[in-house]
């Protein structure tokens, strides 16, 4: 996935928030009950993730429970991925540190996002979490639904 990147950027490294968020726009009616939570930006967020079996109308399907912590309002968000189709994730702990130093990531769950986003390709919406710590999780599901 190509992250909303700033053009200008010399290094990649400035985020295109006018891109991004016409992009999140873009998708208001395929991410429903999910487009509020994706307009404020994952940037900060912690994550914990929880992969299981749900039956849905007698069908098995695999959900991605993706619990989001704001450390600014102090609050969780929860994100189920419906029916999931691909879960890829590089996960390397002798690789889990800060992107700008040899420090050792040292907090609950898989880091703080650095990057995420979300697009819609071949009739999935695809989320894509780049972590402080190197980490980067791509899942495609059919639906991205807010947990009340």
């Amino acid at each position: 996935m190509k992250y909303f990147v700033d053009p200008n950027s010399d290094d990649n490294t400035l985020w295109d928030i006018k891109g991004y968020e016409q992009n999140v726009e873009d998708l208001k009616e395929v991410l429903g009950t999910s487009y509020t939570f994706f307009k404020k930006g994952l940037h900060d967020y912690s994550l914990k993730i929880e992969i299981y079996e749900s039956s849905r109308k007698n069908l098995k399907e695999v959900v991605a429970k993706l619990v989001f912590y704001d450390p600014y309002e102090k609050s969780f968000q929860t994100l189920l991925c419906e029916n999931t189709k691909v879960i890829n994730m590089n996960y390397d702990a002798s690789k889990y540190l800060f992107a700008n130093s040899q420090k050792l990531v040292e907090d609950e769950g898989y880091g703080e996002i650095l990057i995420g986003e979300v697009r819609f390709e071949n009739k999935l919406l695809n989320l894509e979490l780049e972590l402080v710590s190197k980490t980067k999780i791509y899942i495609a599901a059919e639906r991205l639904v807010m947990q009340k």
